[in-house]
Formats: C-alpha cells, sequence, structure tokens
C-alpha cells in the first residue's frame, strides 16, 4: 500500500479533519486538465434548491481551460479507500471557462434531472477527490467543520485557495455581492412556467443595479446580465426544464416548457 495513503488512512481514523498531509496527487494533471473543485457547500438548509426543489449538499467544478473538458469516466469520492464512488455519467462535459454542479444528496439517480453523487458531504469536514479513470487523485479538498448556508470556494476563482463565505452558486467566486447591500429582497418571475419570456421583478431596489444569471439543471450558465428593478429575458432558445436563477445572494427556480 502506498505510504501517503496509508498516512491520510490514519490520520482519517484518529482525528476529525483537523490539518494533515493530503493524499499524494498528481499536480501537473491538475494543471494540465484545467478543472478543479470550486465550491461546495456541505449544510445547505436555505441556499440554493436542486431542479426537484430540494435543498441539498453540493458541489461546483470549474474548467479553467479554454475547451471543453469530457468528465465521463471521471469520479468524486469523499472516502480515500474508494476514489471511484461516484461516477460522471457518460457525454458530461463542462463547457470552457465554465461551471459544472453535482448534488451530493445520495441519490446517486440518473433518472433525476442534474448530476446526484451517490454521498453527502460532512458538515463536519471530511475530504473530497476528483478522480481521473485511471484514478489519479487530480484535485482534493480537505475541509473542516462548515456553516450553515455558507459555501467554501476558492478565491481567487478557479485557483486560489479556499474560503468560507456566501454562495456564488454557478458563479465567479470573486464576483459576489455583499447581500447587505439590500434589505427586504425579493423576486417575482413571472409567468412561471413559460415557453417565451420570463418578466424577473426585483423589489426594494433602490436604484441599484444587480447582477441576475440563470444556469442549467447541470449548473452551466446560460445568461448573464445586470437587473434595476425589471427585466424581461427572452428564453425562446432555451431547452425545456427547470433553471436556477440568481441575483446576489437570492435564488429563484425558473420552468421552462416549450
Amino acid at each position: 500500500m502506498n505510504s501517503a495513503y496509508l498516512f491520510v488512512t490514519m490520520i482519517l481514523s484518529f482525528s476529525h479533519f483537523v490539518q494533515f498531509e493530503s493524499l499524494a496527487f498528481d499536480k501537473h494533471l491538475v494543471f494540465e486538465s484545467g478543472v478543479v473543485i470550486n465550491e461546495l457547500m456541505a449544510s445547505n438548509q436555505n441556499a440554493v434548491t436542486d431542479p426537484a426543489g430540494e435543498f441539498d449538499d453540493w458541489i461546483e467544478l470549474f474548467n479553467n481551460t479554454n475547451n471543453d473538458v469530457d468528465l465521463s469516466g471521471h469520479f468524486l469520492s469523499d472516502n480515500p479507500e474508494n476514489l471511484k464512488k461516484w461516477e460522471f455519467p457518460d457525454e458530461t462535459k463542462i463547457a470552457k471557462n465554465g461551471y459544472l454542479i453535482v448534488w451530493a444528496d445520495e441519490d446517486g439517480d440518473k433518472d433525476q434531472e442534474g448530476l446526484h453523487a451517490n454521498f453527502k458531504l460532512a458538515k463536519a469536514g471530511e475530504v473530497l477527490f476528483l478522480v481521473s479513470p485511471d484514478s489519479i487523485v487530480i484535485d482534493q479538498v480537505i475541509f473542516g467543520v462548515q456553516e450553515t448556508d455558507k459555501s467554501l470556494a476558492r478565491m481567487p476563482n478557479g485557483m486560489g485557495d479556499f474560503q468560507i463565505k456566501n454562495a456564488t452558486f454557478s458563479f465567479n467566486n470573486d464576483d459576489a455581492v455583499a447581500t447587505n447591500e439590500i434589505d427586504d429582497f425579493s423576486i417575482k418571475a413571472f409567468p412561471n412556467p413559460t415557453n417565451d419570456f420570463i418578466n424577473v421583478q426585483l423589489s426594494q431596489s433602490k436604484g441599484k443595479a444587480f447582477p441576475i444569471t440563470i444556469s442549467s439543471n447541470q449548473g452551466q450558465l446560460v445568461f448573464k446580465s445586470e437587473i434595476n428593478g425589471f427585466l424581461r429575458i427572452d428564453v425562446r432558445e432555451f431547452p425545456s426544464g427547470i433553471y436556477l436563477g440568481k441575483i446576489n445572494n437570492t435564488t429563484f427556480n425558473i420552468q421552462i416548457n416549450h
């Protein structure tokens, strides 16, 4: 057995995810693949819902390259003794400079919308691996106790150290707007479901413009703009499905039926 692997296993057994030597992995492969674990949330009560409306743990990957990357045959795992715990389905791709969301809800159900891993994240802390088809760890995150409805995110986006912060689900971690910039914040999106246009109305904007994004149920960014009170969005070219809208750190679901 690899000595570095044995060392990590022993530490995991005798301490609860305090700082320790990490499992040896190929940093050169991380650089070449360009895909990293970029953000995660291990205690989601009111932050972001999955396409079924459930507040599940989630993992965000980011592609640092200018090319799409095929993740078929890659794995995510929270167990150093089973690096192939959950396999990405065939044809899973992450767009260039794009984001991909995996819901860590234990479902592992390929029939659900989006990607659903067969494990949850531990609020008390654990280790998370991104693994290549030939079992090489290409990225890993070791984290301690997490705050409810806060994420652990790389700062700067895609390459920096991890910090606990407000979630920037499927969005650049550097572009978060402080939630205290607006009070009594509420959003109306109508008609919902829709097949052509969605109207988004922002209450109490106080004359400020805020970034608005819409992401697919797999976490891919499909729309980005700014809103100052009201915005009408053309969704006629969007495929049918459930989408996640986000303004500041407030999220809302949009259902498109063609």
